[in-house]
């Protein structure tokens, strides 16, 4: 588990990270979780390219 509390963006070696988490891991992943954090969501879109984005007013409402 990773946490942050500051807004900003993957560094090219963050991204590479991220990347690599996604050739990494073994297995279907059915749901992935973020904070709002623009570098959260960058992660998880780069680590798990082929998923399907929620729409955040819809998980709100549920």
């Amino acid at each position: 588990m990773a946490s942050g509390w500051l807004p900003g963006q993957l560094s090219s070696r963050g991204r590479g990270l991220a990347a690599e988490l996604g050739r990494r891991r073994k297995g279907a992943v059915d749901v992935v979780l973020t904070s709002d954090l623009r570098r959260a969501v960058e992660t998880a879109e780069l680590a798990f390219p082929d998923g399907e984005r929620a729409d955040p007013a819809r998980l709100a409402a549920a």
